[in-house]
């Protein structure tokens, strides 16, 4: 029976850390507002009239944007 909550703790674990990954960077979404793209590769990517406000941008690259 210990064992089996031991599992399911670890599981439950594992399903959260998932969902938490989900909340990183996505570095497939368009400019926008708080986008996250954090450590993403965007070279040549037009940023034109886009709002970047409080998004995350460390660690990009942003070469020939």
């Amino acid at each position: 029976m210990r064992g089996k909550q031991i599992v399911l703790g670890l599981l439950a674990g594992l399903f959260s850390l998932a969902g938490a990954s989900s909340a990183l960077a996505a570095c497939e979404d368009p400019p926008a507002r708080r986008v996250n793209w954090l450590g993403c590769e965007k070279p040549g990517v037009s940023l034109e009239k886009s709002d970047l406000r409080g998004a995350v941008m460390t660690g990009m690259n942003l070469d020939g944007a």
